[in-house]
């Protein structure tokens, strides 16, 4: 293997330090706090146990991790067992790849270490991978896959972008927090408009949808919400319509100077693609910890927006008066994306957090 440089050598420290669980004391409990996504995974038997001790819905057949009953989305679980595979894994892994996994916990501590792809910064005993099919190299919704950004920072349209999901949950975000599908739910079975206001308020509590309504219109912000064709018929049936627009790739985003990344369930899945571009990212500080967050730093690499996007229009106007910072960051942003899409950094990265794994958890 070709030696790595120094700047390599820094990454690579920075994403296994920022991946490694702060270790704590175990429970004498169980795995409920975990979701029904918790896997028990036995590398050397090749089953699989769920968070109650069944045995679990993915097995090893002829060398080969496979779904072998009902899994909620088994894909992310699947990438997890085969990349663990790849590299080595012996003995129990346990993992919870499900979103916003407010995990391990003081009051409610892990009895042993589970592999997550997000954490609170004071959690213990949870070590951070890499999201299966969000975080894969050569794709677009990471890197890899789009083709390098041919726009200059002055060339592009001077406004925000941003295109994502409706999901998340409302304020207060805890405790009392709706969840905007359950929303959706009971505004797809109220009778009329007036009957349905009340849970239009309150969509527009969730920060994606009140973002995105309360800036339609707006020449500074090119904002929409990519839903699928039930979601977008309620919505316009209670006249709310203008909030969905159609997806559109991040090739296609890098045409604005400044994108945003805010949270959903948990971190804005944009960011990083965003990152790789000659736009600038304006990043909401969500309070959530991914593998590669001790690599990126705030005013170095992105704008930071103060959580709930309060300071959003300030943010703005900095951005705005600061073009050549602006280009700056964005340049240290791509080059960052050079080694997060690394093949041999992202291998060396895993083996590292697993070995880390392995010895809290012999």
């Amino acid at each position: 293997m070709t030696r790595l440089s120094d700047s390599e050598i820094t990454v690579l420290d920075q994403l296994v330090q920022g991946s490694v669980a702060r270790v704590g004391p175990f429970g004498q409990g169980g795995f409920e706090s975990c979701s029904l996504m918790f896997l028990s995974a036995d590398f050397r038997t090749g089953t699989t146990l769920d968070r109650n001790g069944a045995p679990g819905p993915f097995r090893r057949n002829w060398g080969r991790w496979a779904e072998t009953g009902t899994a909620h989305k088994p894909l992310r679980n699947l990438g997890a067992l085969r990349a663990l595979q790849v590299i080595g894994a012996r003995g129990a892994v346990h993992m919870d790849l499900q979103d916003a996994r407010n995990l391990g916990m003081p009051a409610r501590p892990l009895p042993a270490p589970v592999l997550c792809y997000c954490r609170r910064p004071e959690a213990r005993n949870v070590v951070l991978w890499p999201l299966p099919r969000y975080h894969d190299l050569g794709t677009q919704r990471f890197l890899g896959k789009t083709p390098p950004d041919p726009l200059a920072f002055e060339e592009k349209r001077d406004a925000v972008v941003w295109r994502g999901a409706l999901s998340g949950r409302t304020r207060p975000l805890a405790p009392g927090g709706k969840n905007c599908m359950h929303l959706i739910a009971a505004l797809e079975t109220a009778p009329s408009a007036q009957d349905g206001a009340p849970i239009v308020a309150e969509l527009r509590r969730n920060l994606r949808f009140g973002t995105v309504f309360d800036r339609a219109g707006n020449p500074d912000f090119d904002l929409g919400l990519t839903c699928d064709a039930r979601i977008t018929s309620i919505l316009a049936r209670h006249g709310v319509g203008h909030v969905v627009k159609p997806s559109r790739p991040m090739s296609w985003q890098r045409q604005f100077r400044y994108i945003l990344s805010m949270r959903g369930n948990d971190t804005g899945s944009n960011f990083i693609p965003a990152l790789d571009s000659n736009s600038v990212v304006l990043r909401e500080e969500d309070g959530w910890e991914l593998f590669y967050s001790a690599a990126i730093r705030a005013w170095e690499h992105y704008i930071p927006l103060a959580p709930l996007l309060s300071d959003l229009d300030e943010k703005l106007d900095w951005a705005r008066a600061n073009p050549a910072e602006c280009k700056a960051i964005a340049a240290r942003a791509r080059a960052l994306c050079g080694f997060l899409g690394d093949a041999r950094l992202r291998d060396l990265h895993l083996r590292a957090v697993y070995d880390h794994y392995r010895a809290i958890y012999p």
